[in-house]
């Protein structure tokens, strides 16, 4: 069990998914939201979103081992990220309601759909 562990934190992915694990333990257990200053609080938000972001993009990795291919692993993992950066913003300011949730999510879905109908259209620029 041990040699797989070592294994594990050899993956660079692993290794930086946990080094901002800590510091979101940081940012959000050890701050009191109400005393620091806003630009701390938007740097514990981006930190969050990065790893959402590499969270997102190891389960699409771990994904393919049990057949379900996703093309553009990067951009599913973004707008993935985006979607739950904009849910939480919101949710984190009060203003988040099920309509939200809804409008955002199609918005998300129906971009990421025509994303991938365009670059799949898109033809090859041909040489001279």
């Amino acid at each position: 069990m041990q040699i797989k562990i070592k294994k594990l934190f050899k993956i660079k992915l692993v290794r930086l998914s946990l080094a901002l694990f800590v510091l979101d333990l940081i940012f959000f257990g050890g701050l009191n939201s109400s005393r620091v200053s806003q630009i701390i609080l938007e740097v514990g938000y981006v930190t969050l979103l990065a790893n959402i972001y590499l969270l997102s993009y190891g389960l699409t990795s771990l994904i393919r081992l049990y057949g379900l291919v996703i093309k553009n692993p990067k951009r599913f993992s973004i707008y993935t990220t985006s979607f739950l950066g904009v849910i939480i913003g919101l949710q984190s300011v009060g203003e988040l309601s099920g309509h939200d949730i809804i409008v955002v999510l199609l918005l998300a879905v129906g971009s990421y759909s025509y994303l991938n109908y365009v670059s799949k259209t898109r033809q090859k620029p041909q040489k001279l």
